[in-house]
């Protein structure tokens, strides 16, 4: 699998349009979360192409933004963001307690070591700690209906001849980092099922916007997609949209992993 800078630096060009937009609704929610906590001054890790910088900004916020990702960098840039600098998570570019608090949305299950990204951000934060995620728990009723398209598109490129795991969920990763940190305040913004086609999530797939098939020959992988989206054809499943505000104090980390 390539290496998360080099994947993004990729698909940068195509990134917001296999993503979808955040909802206001919900960035009202977490631009009032992030004002509760007394904080003038955030910084963003992994901000990508703005997508959440830019709406918190609209919302008052001041924020800044770190990205490895170049190509990243550079659409944010062209959508008015200008306190962004290329860094990574694990040595960022500010001194101890430089900032109000540190913020990871929908990126610490992207990172090879999270926990050292979520120790440099306590170091750089004097309020702590702040994460968007939409965890996946051993507890919820059903499985999200990404995993039927995934689980069969993985099967598919078996019977092809190409061995490919099927790599941990997003949300199953993020479950698992509130359960090794505990967090001090955790906030639903969103909990709610939405119905949406099962082949819905092939299409970051098919556009070459998944790093878990990243390393699949393109033509196997168009072969493949088209013959799962056959198989699920016009059936609808319902999907967990669960977001939260996860708050960990700068201390939370001080133990070993």
């Amino acid at each position: 699998m390539p290496s998360a800078p080099k994947f993004f630096d990729r698909i940068a060009d195509a990134y917001d349009a296999t993503r979808d937009p955040p909802a206001p609704d919900v960035m009202d929610r977490f631009a009032e979360e992030l004002r509760s906590t007394g904080g003038a001054r955030f910084l963003e890790v992994g901000v990508g192409t703005g997508r959440i910088a830019a709406p918190l900004s609209e919302r008052g916020i001041w924020i800044a933004g770190v990205d490895a990702a170049w190509g990243m960098l550079r659409r944010a840039r062209a959508k008015g963001l200008r306190r962004i600098a290329h860094g990574d998570a694990y040595r960022l570019p500010v001194r101890d307690a430089a900032l109000d608090g540190v913020l990871f949305v929908h990126v610490l299950q992207l990172l090879d070591r999270p926990d050292d990204a979520l120790r440099e951000a306590a170091r750089a934060s004097r309020l702590g700690v702040f994460a968007m995620m939409s965890p996946t728990f051993a507890t919820d009723e059903r499985p999200p209906p990404e995993d039927d398209a995934l689980r069969l598109l993985v099967a598919e490129l078996g019977r092809r001849g190409h061995a490919h795991s099927a790599a941990r969920r997003p949300g199953e990763k993020e479950a698992a980092l509130l359960d090794r940190w505990p967090a001090s305040r955790v906030t639903t913004l969103l909990d709610r099922l939405k119905e949406e086609p099962l082949a819905d999530p092939l299409t970051s797939v098919a556009r070459g916007a998944s790093r878990q098939f990243d390393e699949v020959p393109p033509p196997l992988l168009a072969e493949a997609v088209e013959t799962v989206r056959r198989e699920l054809g016009t059936r609808t499943g319902q999907r967990r949209q669960r977001v939260q505000f996860v708050h960990w104090t700068p201390t939370a980390f001080a133990r070993g992993a």
